[in-house]
C-alpha cells in the first residue's frame, strides 16, 4: 500500500507500507535506505525521532511487494 506522509513543518513524503499491528506502522520512505516505525500516541502518528506525521494518503496499488522490489523502490530518488 503506498501512502503519502505529511509531517508537522509542511513536508511530504512516499512511503509504503511494509507491516501494520495494533498502534505500529512499519514503512519505508522513498529515497532511504532502512525502513523506519510510526506508533500511534494519543490519536497522532509518531516517527522514531518524535516527530508528529499525519497520513494524508493511502493507495492500494495491485501487485505483489517483493523484498527486491520495496529494496529498488526505496533508492529511488
Amino acid at each position: 500500500m503506498q501512502m503519502i506522509l505529511q509531517y508537522e513543518n509542511g513536508l511530504r513524503a512516499d512511503a509504503l507500507l511494509l507491516a501494520m499491528g495494533d498502534g505500529h506502522l512499519r514503512v519505508i520512505i522513498r529515497g532511504a535506505k532502512d525502513a523506519t516505525s510510526l506508533r500511534l500516541i494519543k490519536d497522532q502518528w509518531m516517527t522514531e525521532e518524535g516527530d508528529a506525521v499525519d497520513i494524508e494518503s493511502l493507495m492500494v496499488t495491485g501487485g505483489i511487494l517483493t523484498p527486491e522490489s520495496v529494496a529498488a523502490w526505496g533508492h529511488a530518488a
